[in-house]
């Protein structure tokens, strides 16, 4: 969250704090224009493969963020990484590692005879 942090940020970029709280506005909008859009985009990719694309877009986006010099790239990280956000969790939350075939059963206890 980076609420706690606008004072702090405000400062090291010599900008106010309510401008600097633009950055939490930027990154909703973002992720509500930029969810369905992304979404729509993606539904005939595999889901893994548009998860791990995503995923790249959103760390690029984090990356950014953080070694931003100025303002105005920070905004722009945040809104790389907002629009990545909202399709990254919805393909995170159906996608699952392939379950093993061995341990589908549920394990048994050998009984005294079989020891």
């Amino acid at each position: 969250m980076i609420s706690g942090l606008l004072p702090a940020l405000a400062a090291d970029f010599d900008v106010s704090v309510p401008r600097a709280g633009s950055l939490i506005s930027v990154f909703a909008l973002s992720v509500a224009v930029g969810a369905p859009l992304i979404t729509v985009a993606t539904r005939r990719a595999p889901r893994k493969a548009a998860l791990l694309c995503l995923l790249g877009v959103f760390c690029a986006g984090e990356i950014l963020a953080a070694v931003a010099p100025t303002f105005g790239l920070l905004m722009a990280g945040r809104v790389v990484t907002g629009v990545a956000h909202g399709t990254v969790f919805g393909i995170g939350a159906v996608v699952r590692p392939p379950s093993s075939r061995r341990s589908a059963r549920p394990a048994r206890w050998p009984s005294s005879s079989e020891a």
